[in-house]
């Protein structure tokens, strides 16, 4: 199949396009987590302070662990 110069450059323009889009929302993004950073962080430390509270226990051996463990 023969190379077409103009074929071509159209899918590329669109992949461009397209790849532009992506990149500009990625950029609003960013910049909105950079104005909410502090909010942000204090949300992730109140979320691990939250899971550090509600762990489960660990369980004690009990007299059988120890008879087979022997």
């Amino acid at each position: 199949m023969a190379y077409n110069h103009g074929c071509e450059n159209r899918k590329w323009h669109i992949w461009k396009e397209s790849e532009e889009k992506v990149l500009g929302r990625l950029q609003y993004w960013l910049m909105v987590v950079r104005k909410n950073e502090d909010a942000i962080l204090e949300r992730l430390a109140q979320g691990s302070q939250k899971q550090r509270c509600q762990r489960t226990p660990v369980m004690k051996k009990t007299e059988k662990d120890t008879e087979t463990q022997a």
